[in-house]
């Protein structure tokens, strides 16, 4: 049976029972101050009031020029995450659709991300919801983790990243996650159905 998470925006004031139930402080608190200043939405599933899922949109530029030339001004879903004992239980869908919503809401026509090439079941997830391949191949992505007793490393993988149908409503010309004022055409992206 399906367990009903509310997701809502995470607040600067729940950062310590993010990180006490989900660990990953440094992740935590780079989102919420990107989400301060409008460069996306931290994204948490609450259960019985305690966190169990997240996902950030991510509104500024992509680190991969791959990205940034075929889909500017797209926000992409980036560090799904829900807890194992958790899965299959439509929580990762529940993020997903809060997230088109919130980038809905934000004007932005279109949604992306990124899937490791060894994560067939995510990949499936993704394909259910409405993702397709995004047809330009594969890009490397990095990203530096921060383990709590060591030095930060970074990480290369391989990611396919996946576009989804259209959303209704316009992309911020300025990029971030603010609410645009005119219509731009995106080239490739997830539109978002109203």
């Amino acid at each position: 049976m399906p367990a009903k998470a509310e997701v809502r925006p995470a607040s600067d004031a729940e950062l310590a029972t993010l990180v006490g139930v989900l660990g990953e402080r440094h992740w935590f608190t780079d989102r919420l101050a990107r989400q301060q200043r409008g460069g996306g939405v931290l994204l948490v599933a609450w259960l019985e009031g305690r966190p169990v899922g997240e996902v950030f949109l991510e509104c500024e530029p992509a680190n991969e020029p791959e990205v940034r030339r075929h889909l500017p001004g797209v926000p992409r879903l980036d560090h799904l995450e829900v807890l194992g004992p958790l899965w299959g239980q439509g929580i990762g869908t529940a993020l997903i659709g809060a997230a088109e919503a919130t980038a809905r809401q934000l004007g932005h026509e279109r949604i992306a991300l990124g899937v490791v090439l060894d994560n067939p079941k995510a990949r499936r997830l993704y394909e259910r919801l409405g993702y397709a391949d995004w047809g330009h191949g594969t890009v490397v992505g990095t990203w530096v983790e921060y383990p709590d007793d060591g030095p930060p490393v970074t990480l290369f993988r391989g990611l396919r990243h996946a576009r989804q149908a259209p959303l209704t409503g316009a992309p911020d010309r300025r990029g971030g996650c603010r609410r645009p004022t005119q219509a731009r055409p995106q080239l490739l992206g997830h539109h978002l159905d109203g």
